[in-house]
């Protein structure tokens, strides 16, 4: 009988034993799916912020691109304006004075030369507007838009 006692008090200890393994088996498991758990969250969360970081700057290239082509087209407008606008209107100045100079049989020429260089003055000056994003500002888009489709369709 003893040994039946020994035996059922051996086997209860091996049972808490075993019921000790089971349950820190479970809780190591249970750490470990934790773990995995919050290493994946945040490794999802960084993923996130690297996605988020590279729209940032793929907007903010975009960004810079634009105001670079608005400030070359503005550049551009005010290069014909002042420029070529100024050399069109001396040439037709010029133009002016040598047909007050010559003969009336030539003077139906210098006229027809005095209004093509006047449309191109007109064409110049309508075309640096239409670069310059200011002048798009102001008279709104809008107009902006009609006017270039009026010019576009006079040439």
């Amino acid at each position: 009988m003893v040994q039946t006692g020994e035996r059922i008090v051996s086997s209860a200890s091996e049972r808490y034993m075993l019921i000790y393994m089971i349950a820190v088996l479970v809780i190591i498991t249970t750490l470990v799916i934790i773990f995995f758990i919050v290493f994946q969250k945040r490794k999802n969360k960084l993923l996130l912020e690297k996605i988020e970081q590279q729209r940032a700057f793929e907007k903010e290239m975009i960004l810079v691109q634009t105001e670079a082509q608005e400030q070359t087209l503005k550049n551009i407008g005010w290069e014909l304006h002042d420029n070529v606008g100024q050399l069109l209107s001396f040439a037709s100045m010029q133009l002016s004075i040598l047909k007050m100079q010559v003969a009336d049989d030539v003077k139906d020429k210098f006229r027809d030369t005095t209004e093509a260089l006047s449309n191109g003055l007109k064409e110049v000056r309508a075309l640096s507007k239409t670069l310059n994003n200011d002048v798009i500002l102001n008279i709104g888009f809008e107009k902006s838009i009609t006017n270039e489709l009026d010019r576009l369709s006079v040439s």
